[in-house]
């Protein structure tokens, strides 16, 4: 029930996020930064958008102000990797509903952040 042009909208959209996948691999300029949503379990609105399949791995910042220079900087105080069971995928739909109504709303993370804070962010290693 598809139209032609929501078939040329829904493939240009899907490549577009798939290109924008490829690059943060490569590149820190693309390479994600996402705020922590939840502690218990650990969890992410990032998902298979930005080429989550599993096992990624992210650095835990928390931002701390330094007094020295006025910034802020970001410390790391923990690794987290991407629960393969749980990935949220968030690609684009043309009617606006979730790919998998069933699916999990968010992606989990394993490890240990312990000193992670609200307001820590995520920043994908590898």
């Amino acid at each position: 029930d598809r139209t032609e042009d929501d078939i040329i909208n829904l493939a240009t959209v899907r490549n577009v996020e798939k290109v924008f996948s490829k690059l943060t691999k490569n590149y820190e300029d693309f390479k994600p930064k996402v705020p922590l949503a939840e502690f218990s379990p650990l969890t992410a609105f990032i998902g298979m958008k930005e080429g989550l399949e599993g096992g990624e791995t992210f650095e835990v910042l928390n931002e701390e102000y330094d007094s020295k220079t006025g910034r802020t900087i970001y410390n790391s105080v923990g690794k987290v990797k991407v629960d393969k069971k749980s990935i949220w995928d968030n690609r684009y739909s043309l009617d606006g509903e979730p790919n998998d109504p069933n699916g999990p709303d968010r992606t989990t993370l394993k490890g240990k952040a312990k000193k992670a804070t609200y307001g820590s962010l995520l920043r994908l290693i590898k």
